[in-house]
């Protein structure tokens, strides 16, 4: 008997159904995270957004204005 690749995909879609679902609880605990971790998680999500606003802002600046470095072997 010859093994083609259909059979072979066949088989290996079965086996990864079967590796989840042994693998998988079937409810996870559910998880109440701290609030100073959320006050944090927060203020890092809202610096991250404000950030990118400003980079997104200044982005046609920096076409404009191009960094010029000093080298430092002067």
């Amino acid at each position: 008997m010859k093994i083609t690749d259909d059979m072979l995909s066949a088989q290996a879609a079965e086996a990864r159904e079967l590796w989840l679902q042994a693998c998988t609880p079937d409810a996870l605990p559910e998880h109440r995270f701290s609030r100073k971790f959320r006050r944090e998680m927060r203020r890092l999500v809202r610096e991250q957004k404000h950030s990118a606003s400003v980079l997104r802002a200044a982005r046609p600046l920096f076409c404009c204005f191009p960094l010029r470095f000093r080298s430092a072997a002067r």
